[in-house]
Parts: C-alpha cells; structure tokens; sequence
C-alpha cells in the first residue's frame, strides 16, 4: 500500500510540510519524493499538468495539493480559498483609498496605507512569504535573507511616508527595489514562463503571478519618484 501513496514536494516548503504531518497524523504510510532539482520539479509539474506542489497520491489516486488532502481526509480547513484569488487584492487596495479620502492624505496617503498593509500580510507568516517570493524575485533567490528583511522595509516605508519622514535617500532605495521586483515578475512571466503563486499579499492567499502582480512594485517606484520630483 506505501507504493500506492506518495507525495511529490520541495524540501522547505511549508506546504507540503504541512502535508506531511497530516499524511502522519493520519498515520498513513507513503513515499516522500523530495526535489532534487527546480528543472525536477518543473519537469514534474509539466507532466501532471499542474502550477503547485505538493501534490499527494493516496492508492494509486491523485489527490492534488495540502487543501485537497485536507478535504479528502475531513481535516479542518485551515486557510479558506476565496472563488475570486482576486479579491483580497481588490480588498486592501479598496481599503487603501478609503483610509486615504477619510484622511485627507491623497495619493501620499494611498501609497502609504497600502504599503503597510501588504507588508502586514506578509508578516502573518514571513517563512510562507519567503518561501513564495523567493520563487521569482531576482534578489531573494541569491540571498534569501533579502525576502526576510523585505517585510519590513516595505512596512518602514509606508509609515515614513504617511509620517511625512521619507528622505531623498530612502526614496532612491524605494526606486532600486521596487525596479529589482518589476524585474523579477517579468522576468518570470514572459521569459521564463514560470506559473508562480503571488507573494504580495504574504504566503497564505492564492493569489497567481500575474501583470497585477507589478501593483506592488510600481508603487516602491510611484513613491520613490513622487518625493524625489
């Protein structure tokens, strides 16, 4: 029966490590196939026909990812999938400009809020979030560091510039890694062809790499440029 049940994964991925423990939890017997490579596991995804790992077979069945086997064994569903991967997205931004109009901010104030606000989501679990961006940001994949100190620059940023205490310095930064990170989305996207879950809005929310993913680079740059003009 162990032959029959197998799960396909990455080594660090909170995911399937989360499905791991259930499969034990369960005490369910099954071969663990670790990556070796990423050419492997996009090999992998590519003869499945499918975007994510892990992915799960119980009897010979394919389960598909740690949601899927939460709801083929009647586990509490810990994170709920929206029908719309979209509409955190349009949530945060919508609460954005209303936080701004009520305020009086203007477009300093939208910018800010939403930089606070996204960083807040990454923070909730900042190990799913690197995990994530890691997958497709430029600098995170040579020093992995780098997507756990983001978090919190973007979180500085955003409470410097509803503060009204951004320098010409922290402007230039904002510029370089907001470029670094339309870089890596397009980069992704239309070369390498990679289909990626979005880290923007953190590690738990299903949100696909997209064009929409550029909103929140575009907008490192949109602060960076507004100060430093």
């Amino acid at each position: 029966m162990q032959a029959q049940n197998r799960i396909y994964r990455k080594k660090m991925c909170p995911w399937g490590q989360k499905a791991v423990q259930l499969l034990d939890q369960h005490k369910i017997e099954y071969t663990d196939h670790l990556f070796e490579s990423k050419e492997q596991e996009l090999r992998f995804k590519k003869e499945l026909s499918v975007s994510t790992t892990p992915q799960v077979f119980l009897d010979g069945k394919h389960i598909g990812g740690y949601r899927e086997l939460q709801q083929y064994l009647y586990a509490p569903v810990q994170h709920t999938e929206n029908k719309s991967s979209y509409l955190s997205f349009f949530v945060l931004i919508s609460i954005s400009v209303l936080l701004s109009l009520m305020l009086s901010l203007g477009l300093k104030g939208f910018l800010g809020f939403s930089l606070v606000l996204m960083a807040s989501c990454k923070l909730m679990d900042i190990k799913a979030f690197v995990f994530r961006f890691k997958q497709y940001d430029i600098l995170a994949k040579k020093l992995p560091a780098y997507g756990f100190v983001y978090p919190f620059l973007e979180l500085g940023l955003g409470l410097l510039l509803l503060a009204g205490l951004l320098t010409s310095v922290l402007a230039v930064a904002a510029v370089i890694i907001g470029l670094l990170g339309i870089c890596g989305v397009v980069k992704s996207l239309f070369i390498d062809k990679h289909r990626f879950n979005c880290a923007s809005l953190g590690g738990h929310y299903p949100l696909p790499l997209s064009v929409l993913s550029l909103t929140e680079h575009l907008i490192f740059v949109f602060v960076g440029v507004i100060l430093l003009l």
